[in-house]
């Protein structure tokens, strides 16, 4: 029976030695990668976006060398961007909101408007070049978005500004300052649980391109609140305590 565990053993560590030379050691996931240094350096909330195409290939690849967990976390593969504190458009959780899912398949559509990537507050990139069969370092485009939109935006610039006073999961407070009432979109997906305020009264709550959430906000200099607290959390404290 020894001897039986003990080729047994030999056999899966020398199948799984390459593999796990990377991402055994403590550094893999404290030292941040260049790509993960240059998207906390952009406004905060930013989002990355993983293309199609390079989705497709990390899915039929196989994770056979130290190279390729490296070149993974070095290009932020979902979700290891998570681990380094930044968001993602593509994740790989099984359970996705279908608003948040239709709106992911029309950013991968062929032309899709520039504004949806906008909208949801993607400020970098990350595709793979055309007619490459295995991701490399070689064929990654890495793509910054300069027009990308803060987590709290009126679709409008020219009706006035928004200042993002506060956010955390959960919460967002904004200033509204506006020449004409306009929506006020914050960029999370629609979902039961959040409300919204206005000056501290109850507002509205509606949804935006069929995925975010806004409020209608009078022109004017106006502070602005989306908080979730779904009843199910509160339900489920009162039958555990």
């Amino acid at each position: 029976a020894w001897a039986a565990v003990a080729v047994l053993g030999l056999d899966l560590l020398a199948f799984a030695q390459a593999p796990k030379s990377a991402w055994a050691r403590p550094e893999f996931l404290t030292d941040a990668p260049e790509l993960a240094s240059r998207a906390k350096a952009l406004a905060p909330g930013t989002r990355i976006l993983h293309t199609e195409p390079i989705l497709h290939r990390w899915s039929r690849s196989l994770l056979e060398t130290e190279e390729d967990y490296l070149l993974m976390k070095d290009l932020l593969a979902p979700s290891y961007g998570m681990a380094f504190g930044l968001s993602e458009v593509s994740n790989l959780q099984t359970l996705r909101l279908a608003a948040a899912e239709r709106y992911r398949l029309r950013l991968a559509e062929p032309g899709a408007p520039r504004e949806l990537a906008d909208w949801a507050g993607i400020g970098l990139i990350i595709g793979v070049s055309e007619g490459e069969g295995r991701v490399s370092r070689g064929s990654v485009r890495v793509t910054a978005n300069p027009t990308s939109r803060q987590r709290l935006f009126i679709p409008d610039p020219s009706l006035g500004k928004v200042d993002i006073l506060g956010y955390r999961p959960g919460t967002a407070t904004a200033r509204a300052t506006l020449t004409r009432p306009s929506d006020l979109v914050f960029s999370e997906t629609h979902h039961p649980g959040w409300t919204a305020s206005i000056d501290g009264r109850k507002a509205p709550l509606e949804k935006w391109q069929d995925t975010f959430m806004s409020v209608k906000v009078p022109a004017g200099d106006h502070e602005v609140v989306f908080d979730y607290s779904p009843w199910s959390f509160w339900r489920g404290l009162a039958a555990t305590s």
